[in-house]
């Protein structure tokens, strides 16, 4: 008696990405999970009082190579203005909150200037490096956003000397 030998493929084998229709399916599934309404939703809620994150503010304008702020919480900012805002939540007494301003200067200050530059004594090209305003606001007075982003940001001078 001889062996059979054939290419059977076994029941219940299923190869999901051997399928363009199911590939299809998959694919519209993870961008309806993704763009949802309920994610629109969300954004708008964030404006609300209890999806504020507490502030914190953090600066050290004592390294003589470069001032550095480091801000958490819900940030927003004006690129054309060079202006970056720390959101509180709308009932929060800013000026003097523990915690919220540790720059080491003015604890009621709500509004910082900072030039973003990696060598602040280089007094050549200092002059050509403009300005950051940060400011600590309530949510009322921040500016609406029309663009949401879940990622840090790093804010920067690209004047100065280039090809160091």
């Amino acid at each position: 008696m001889k062996a059979a030998v054939g290419n059977k493929k076994s029941k219940g084998s299923f190869c999901a990405f051997c399928h363009p229709s199911l590939l299809l399916l998959i694919v519209a599934i993870q961008f309806l999970m993704i763009y949802s309404p309920t994610l629109d939703q969300y954004m708008v809620m964030l404006t609300t009082d209890e999806f504020i994150p507490e502030p914190h503010l953090r600066c050290d304008f004592s390294d003589n190579k470069s001032d550095v702020c480091e801000m958490e919480g819900a940030i927003s900012i004006l690129g054309r203005e060079l202006e970056v805002f720390l959101v509180a939540p709308r009932l929060a007494s800013i000026s003097g909150r523990s915690g919220v301003n540790t720059t080491g200067l003015d604890a009621n200050a709500t509004r910082w200037k900072i030039q973003p530059y990696t060598n602040k004594g280089e007094s050549r090209v200092m002059p050509a490096i403009t300005e950051v305003t940060l400011r600590l606001v309530t949510v009322d007075e921040a500016p609406p956003c029309d663009e949401w982003h879940d990622v840090p940001v790093i804010v920067y001078s690209n004047g100065g000397y280039c090809s160091n």
